[in-house]
């Protein structure tokens, strides 16, 4: 309501009684005030009676302009919306447009209760204080995700706002960080291994605050696709590509590049086909490929820790056994081992409590006779052979560490037999192996490797004992009715 000021009546009192003459009347001027149509200092806009609170684009009563939140619909302002809330998720965003996606719906609060979405729509939702929002997602087997966050539709990321991903087994696989140089929180089958070549099942996509923050909107876009391989510039992580053509194992025909398709191939992972693999010691320098035989038990010698003296492969010196796969070796037969860590692991072959033994051998390609280091990490003893001749001995009781003990050797020009018997007298069961230069302590990486004594590793899909698995991936070869209770090496020492 305008205020008015009241008229002032100014009469010479004196002069009424005196002389008769009547009071004049005079108005004081009336101040400025929000409403008189005059746009004065402070106000934004004046339109007189047209100010108000309810019209859309109207100057309000106190003298402001219309604005986002005052709840009217400001067509001019550029508004679709204005519910006078600072909250998305209710259909209109905090900047008064439109929310891009549909509301989430409660309760939406753990992997639990993830609320189930599906054609890649794109989901809209807030986040109080402390609060989590979670949907569930299909994903069929190789398949791939790909999500974000994204704001109101103004160009900027949701203030503080993290995406995670969890398993089908409720496992947290993937978390997208805030203000990404990829996006807004992403998780991507090219940044995430977990987003890709996926485990068909329902996998969850959970909206979080940074540090339990409140979100005052964001929007989840997300999609899936059934086909991993069809994406472009996946890397090609090692561990994934067993024949390092550069197509990850997922996608490729034949995974160990040995020329056999892998559905046809009874051993899909090593190479055992027509075409030799090229095995070199590598960078490091660990020896990974190994031929292995037994586990032998009861045999032990004076000193605690110290392999046993007692022949084990079936001839009178162990040092003159030539290794072949599927071969017999004792009570036991020579079966393939290759491990994608430095360390070669034995437990797994255990059946019975320590004391126990293992045989490992290997053939190694030098180009010329060379003076080098053995440097072994035995747990717990060990003995070596080089091409039949002992070159070493640990007799003491350790964990297994790279280069604990050293031997010089020569290896010759050609293939060479290395061979150890390797002690446990109880918990962990190891070795590690490599060859280093005595003068420089490099790890020497450009030997060849072969499990065969025929040179060049070849095999062409052997499986001697018939069960379907190659002989160079068979950790449990059957042993032949022959050979099998021979009772060789069953006599103790010491």
């Amino acid at each position: 309501m305008t205020s008015v000021t009241p008229r002032l009546l100014v009469c010479a009192t004196l002069g009424i009684f005196a002389g008769g003459a009547s009071c004049t009347p005079s108005e004081e001027p009336m101040p400025p005030f929000c409403g008189d149509s005059v746009l004065q200092e402070g106000e934004a806009c004046d339109t007189g009676a047209a100010l108000s609170n309810s019209e859309p684009d109207a100057c309000r009563t106190d003298c402001s302009q219309p604005s986002c939140g005052d709840g009217v619909t400001d067509i001019a302002q550029g508004e679709v919306c204005d519910d006078s809330n600072s909250w998305g998720g209710d259909g209109c965003s905090p900047s008064c447009a439109a929310d891009l996606g549909n509301p989430e719906q409660e309760p939406n609060d753990s992997v639990d209760e993830a609320q189930g979405i599906a054609g890649g729509e794109l989901l809209t939702g807030a986040l109080p204080e402390g609060d989590r929002d979670c949907y569930a997602v299909e994903v069929s087997d190789g398949g791939w995700l790909s999500a974000d966050l994204v704001g109101d539709g103004a160009g900027s990321c949701p203030e503080d706002a993290t995406l995670s991903l969890f398993s089908p087994a409720g496992s947290l696989v993937a978390t997208g960080s805030p203000q990404s140089d990829s996006g807004c929180a992403p998780i991507l089958p090219h940044l995430n291994e977990a987003a890709r070549f996926m485990a068909a099942g329902t996998w969850t996509l959970c909206v979080d605050g940074f540090l339990a923050t409140s979100v005052p909107t964001y929007t989840l876009s997300w999609d899936v696709g059934l086909d991993s391989c069809s994406l472009e510039g996946v890397p090609v992580l090692p561990a994934d590509d067993a024949d390092s053509d550069g197509i990850t194992d997922h996608c490729d025909d034949d995974d160990d590049g040995d020329g056999v398709a892998d559905e046809l191939d009874n051993c899909p992972t090593v190479p055992n086909g027509p075409i030799a693999p090229d095995i070199t010691t590598g960078s490091s320098g660990f020896i990974r490929y190994w031929l292995l035989a037994g586990p032998y038990f009861g045999n032990s010698s004076e000193q605690s820790c110290r392999p046993s003296e007692v022949p084990l492969l079936g001839l009178a010196d162990d040092g003159l056994v030539t290794p072949r796969v599927g071969e017999p070796a004792g009570d036991s037969l020579w079966f393939a081992h290759i491990d994608n860590n430095r360390r070669i692991d034995f437990e797994y072959l255990a059946t019975d409590d320590p004391p126990r033994e293992v045989y490992q051998a290997t053939w190694l390609h030098s180009d010329s006779n060379r003076d080098l280091s053995l440097a072994l990490g035995p747990d717990d003893g060990t003995r070596a052979w080089l091409n039949g001749s002992e070159v070493g001995e640990v007799d003491d009781c350790q964990g297994t560490s790279p280069d604990r003990f050293r031997f010089e050797v020569q290896l010759l020009a050609g293939w060479n037999l290395l061979m150890m018997k390797v002690y446990d007298q109880g918990g962990a069961w190891g070795n590690v192996v490599r060859f280093k230069d005595p003068d420089t302590d490099t790890p020497i990486a450009d030997l060849g490797i072969s499990l065969s004594p025929d040179g060049p590793w070849t095999d062409d899909q052997g499986d001697l004992d018939g069960d379907g698995i190659g002989d160079y991936c068979d950790s449990e070869p059957t042993l032949p009715a022959s050979v099998s209770g021979s009772g060789s090496g069953s006599e103790s020492e010491g």
